[in-house]
């Protein structure tokens, strides 16, 4: 959820509404149908507030990333995160790279 508050800080969007819906009981071979059995309608302050998310304080992270990557030197790097881990890698690419078979060197 705090990533749709910070969705909704960058698009300029002051109102999020969450559907709950359930396949149709009479249907439940006929995954088209569906039934909404709740619309909840959240302002962004509502959501900010109770998830007590700051986005202004998110782009710490972005001039984290910068500032660690003006101190690298000039190349190509690969910035690679797992979907499933708050962990962000950053690998240096060697110039002489032309095929993807070779392995990448993580920065360090």
């Amino acid at each position: 959820m705090n990533k749709w508050v910070l969705q909704m800080y960058l698009a300029g969007a002051q109102r999020l509404k969450l559907a709950y819906v359930s396949r149709h009981a009479k249907a439940l071979e006929n995954s088209q149908r569906h039934q909404i059995l709740k619309v909840v309608d959240y302002t962004y302050e509502e959501m900010k507030q109770e998830l007590k998310v700051k986005p202004e304080e998110c782009w710490n992270i972005v001039k984290f990333i910068v500032n660690f990557m003006k101190a690298q030197k000039d190349g190509k790097y690969l910035l690679y995160k797992l979907s499933y881990k708050s962990q962000v890698k950053i690998y240096y690419v060697p110039e002489n790279d032309d095929d993807n078979e070779n392995e990448y060197y993580e920065g360090q």
